[in-house]
């Protein structure tokens, strides 16, 4: 379940783009939910992308959605750290959308061995 959140997504060795399924309401919003659960292994080389709506809307420019620039930004520093690749993306986004990070998250996690 991704409660509300658009769905991560993880890029494999080759550079190819998996959407994870899942939904679900936003968390807080009712006082008791039962959320499904989802699970897949990383193989060596691949790329969990977990992000918030704030965060693909900064990285928006013109006719490039926010969700094609993120995509483009991992693929293209997927060889290098997690801390790296975050620190890629978080330097895309304009410096006065990067003041007010208020409800922005990212989350990359990367397996190796």
């Amino acid at each position: 379940a991704n409660a509300g959140h658009a769905p991560p997504f993880v890029i494999d060795y080759d550079g190819m783009v998996e959407t994870l399924s899942g939904g679900g309401i936003s968390l807080g919003g009712m006082d008791s939910i039962v959320l499904e659960t989802e699970s897949r292994d990383l193989l060596e080389g691949e790329v969990l992308v977990i992000y918030s709506d704030q965060t693909v809307e900064a990285l928006k420019r013109g006719s490039v959605s926010g969700l094609e620039a993120l995509i483009s930004l991992v693929r293209e520093n997927k060889e290098k750290s997690a801390a790296e690749m975050v620190q890629a993306v978080e330097s895309k986004i304009p410096d006065v959308r990067r003041e007010s990070k208020a409800g922005s998250a990212l989350i990359i996690v990367k397996c190796s061995f």
